[in-house]
């Protein structure tokens, strides 16, 4: 489908304004611009309105369409009323109409326009006054009495007689299994039978002319744009991938002219090795210039590219390839110039401002060169993020050999200058530019405000919190030091317990009592915090990267944004505490408690959690990656949108938890346990969750497509529209489920168990059941078609009343490969 402007060079616009468009013009027939299969005949169709802006006579007008040959009028009458002692009513004057069918001929009954008006009811004459239509053909007006015709533009909706006739007499015995045999593929086209033509396809390059149906142009005129619409399939043949080009037919015409746009309509049919296109691996629509062709080798090279799982990303917006050059319009990467961009603008007046302090210090140093380099390249458009992408990695690349080169040559000649440093470790680094900040803010105090500095000094703290697993971990400190700087700890325990901001890197404060002190922001790096009592505790911002936690108590403490980056511990208690931004990276815990605890918006990274309690813990916005868990309980916690990605997970126990908008990605899960829990929204893509369990688990909108769950256990499970499609269902157990409306398309159900499952609706083509035993199921609705059964496939008192495929007078003899 493609939406351009009716009169000038035809740009084609966005896909989200043909959408939009069709939601609001078309809201009668819910938006349907077509119903997708080839039609035999090429049709045009206008929706909008009949105006008298352009002639005097402000009571009635004709509006026009033409097309190639085709040519097709209206007369437009304002609104009039037939009486049985006045006859036919002047019409009134109006500026404009809409064209819908409700002003049209018609009526309950009428098997053309069901919506309409003027048609009375059988055998009954009018008793009162009886509205007339608006819209009639010129030729055909509408007298009382008489049969008229129904008159309009717009689409005939699927649901009208003049439309159902034209499925066929068998229709209703196929069972929405297909098309009847004696099916007129005319129901296809949406517009009245006087705007097809005699042909499949549209006038190339026709003109067309539309009258009276703009507020300010009494006649519109254009021609159609002379597009040729292609398209790339991928299909599976013979176990290789195949590319196919097609040519698509124009088919139809959407005219709206009060908005000065049209769609077009383009179809094609070409012939597949399964019956639901499961060997079409993909379709790549394109439009060209008629006359400039493209091959198959340049779509081919597209595909590749925007197929690229690294690179492909930056292709999928060059429109060029894919479209005419000449037929892309304005959009919000085009309409604004890149230059103008506020970020842009920025940074450049901050490069002229270093550049004017430079050329004043460079007599200072002759070494000095007088300009700085150019500024950072402007933001690109969408369909040049490619080239941007090569120039930038090509820049990053020089300069990487470049650095690389100084660093050797720099080892081989060592001076002065370029001795190598010992690398900083834990907070020397953080150490080192507090003093130059403060430094320069004593040096420069009217440009250092004491809000300014404390600002910059939390920046400071937060980059030390991130940086923790990218240095060398801070050494422990002497055993005289420890003891004195414990014995400092001990005292502020006894008069104040504020410990915010101190520096405990290394102490040794195992055994503690630090119940209610604030630790906010304390550097404890590598501190030794085993069998310490912090409950109720404030650390946030806290630096505890590898810290030992063994038998340390948190319960209530609130450590949002602290560092816990290698922290590592047995038997620490985390009850309630609050872990919100917290950094998990590299943590090693065995036996601890986080029942009731809060963590919301941070990443577990690389994390080992081994028999870890989560027990009605709130877990909200967490990505958990590379991790290992194990044995780990989950019991009525509250799971929202968490990503496992590339993790192993053993004996994970999720029972009564509440999970919704989750994803397990590349992550096998043995054993887990989701017994009485309830799932909304999660995915599961190719997944292996073999001998899971999902007794009474409520499942909504989920997704196991292509997983591996043999064994698994869903008996009293409620599945609620969940996807299987493709799964490895091998002896999973579904006795007395609820699978309405589940699909299991292509799904390995052998040896399954779905006695007295529900099954309605539910959807099995072409499943593998092989030994499954379907007993007391109910199948009503359901579609088996081409499901594979062999001799041991058991249906023993299933409910089959309109299934599809295996008929209800199968039995366990008659069943077969």
């Amino acid at each position: 489908m493609a939406l351009t402007n009716l009169q000038g060079p035809a740009l084609l616009r966005p896909e989200p304004e043909l959408w939009s468009l069709a939601g609001e013009e078309l809201a009668d027939c819910g938006g349907v611009l077509d119903l997708a299969l080839p039609k035999a005949r090429a049709e045009v169709l206008a929706c909008g309105f009949a105006s008298t802006a352009h002639q005097r006579d402000k009571t009635a007008c004709e509006v026009s369409l033409a097309l190639g040959g085709l040519r097709k009028t209206l007369r437009v009458s304002g609104d009039r009323q037939w009486t049985p002692e006045h006859g036919c009513t002047p019409p009134l004057a109006f500026e404009r109409m809409r064209l819908g069918w409700d002003l049209a001929y018609g009526g309950e009954g009428c098997a053309d326009n069901p919506l309409g008006r003027g048609m009375p009811g059988a055998g009954e004459a009018p008793a009162g006054p009886q509205a007339l239509p608006n819209i009639e053909y010129p030729q055909w007006p509408t007298r009382p009495g008489e049969e008229g015709r129904a008159a309009g533009f717009g689409p005939l909706q699927a649901d009208w007689p003049c439309r159902l006739r034209l499925l066929g007499d068998g229709h209703a015995e196929m069972g929405g299994q297909g098309f009847a045999e004696d099916c007129d593929a005319g129901f296809f086209n949406m517009a009245p039978p006087d705007q097809r033509f005699d042909q499949d396809h549209l006038p190339p390059g026709a003109a067309f002319e539309i009258r009276n149906m703009h507020p300010s142009q009494a006649c519109q005129q254009g021609r159609l744009p002379d597009w040729r619409a292609r398209c790339l399939v991928l299909r599976q043949q013979d176990g290789e991938e195949r590319c196919e080009l097609l040519d698509l037919r124009p088919t139809t015409l959407w005219l709206f002219p009060h908005r000065e746009q049209m769609v077009l309509v383009y179809h094609a049919a070409v012939p597949i090795a399964e019956d639901d296109a499961h060997d079409v691996l993909a379709l790549m629509p394109a439009l060209e210039s008629a006359g400039q062709p493209r091959g198959l080798e340049h779509y081919q090279q597209v595909w590749r590219q925007r197929s690229d799982k690294e690179r492909g990303a930056l292709h999928a917006f060059r429109d060029a390839d894919l479209l005419p050059a000449e037929a892309l319009g304005a959009w919000f990467d085009t309409e604004v110039p890149a230059f103008e961009h506020p970020q842009f603008k920025r940074r450049e007046a901050q490069r002229q401002q270093l550049q004017a302090q430079r050329q004043a210090r460079v007599g200072e140093r002759a070494d000095m060169p007088a300009d700085l380099p150019p500024s950072s390249l402007p933001p690109p458009r969408l369909d040049e993020l490619p080239a941007f992408y090569d120039q930038v990695h090509a820049q990053a690349m020089a300069l990487k050999s470049d650095a690389l080169a100084r660093a050797e040559a720099a080892r081989q000649q060592p001076s002065a200058q370029h001795i190598q440093q010992a690398p900083e470790k834990g907070p020397e680094g953080i150490r080192r530019m507090r003093r130059l900040l403060e430094e320069n803010a004593a040096a420069q105090p009217q440009q250092w405000s004491g809000e300014r500095l404390a600002h910059s000094q939390d920046l400071l703290h937060r980059l030390y919190l991130r940086a923790a697993l990218a240095q060398e971990a801070a050494e422990r400190l002497p055993q005289e030091q420890a003891r004195e700087l414990r014995e400092q700890v001990e005292e502020r325990l006894r008069t104040t317990r504020d410990l915010s901001g101190l520096d405990l890197t290394g102490a040794d404060l195992s055994g503690l009592d630090l119940r209610g002190a604030c630790l906010r922001q304390a550097l404890l790096e590598g501190a030794d915090l085993s069998r310490c009592v912090l409950d109720a505790g404030d650390c946030r911002e806290a630096m505890l990267a590898r810290a030992d936690l063994t038998g340390a108590s948190l319960r209530g403490a609130q450590l949002e944004g602290a560092s816990l980056a290698q922290a590592f511990g047995e038997g620490a208690d985390f009850h309630e505490a609050c872990l919100d931004g917290a950094l998990f990276g590299e943590v090693r815990f065995q036996r601890c408690d986080f029942s009731a605890a809060r963590l919301h918006s941070t990443e577990l990274e690389r994390v080992i959690l081994i028999d870890c309690l989560f027990d009605g813990a709130s877990l909200d916005n967490l990505a958990i990656s590379e991790a290992l868990l194990q044995g780990c309980r989950f019991q009525q916690a509250q799971l929202h949108k968490l990503t496992w990605r590339d993790c192993r997970l053993v004996d994970l126990d999720f029972s009564q938890a509440s999970l919704a908008h989750c994803a397990w990605i590349g992550s096998p899960a043995l054993r887990p346990d989701f017994s009485g829990a309830s799932l909304r929204k999660c995915a599961f893509p190719q997944a292996s969750l073999e001998r899971a369990v999902f007794a009474g688990t409520l499942l909504e909108q989920c997704s196991f497509r292509g997983g591996q769950l043999a064994g698994a256990y869903f008996r009293h499970a409620r599945l609620r529209l969940t996807d299987f499609s493709e799964a490895c269902l091998r002896g999973a157990d579904f006795d007395d489920c609820d699978a309405s409306g589940c699909l299991f398309i292509r799904s390995d159900l052998g040896e399954a168990s779905l006695l007295a499952a529900d099954l309605i609706e539910a959807l099995l083509g072409k499943a593998r059941l092989p030994g499954a035993d379907f007993s007391r199921a109910n199948l009503f609705r359901a579609d088996l078609s081409q499901v594979r059964l062999d001799g041991r496939t058991r249906f023993d008192g299933a409910y089959w009343a309109r299934t599809r495929g295996v008929p209800p007078e199968v039995t366990r003899q008659e069943a077969r490969a």
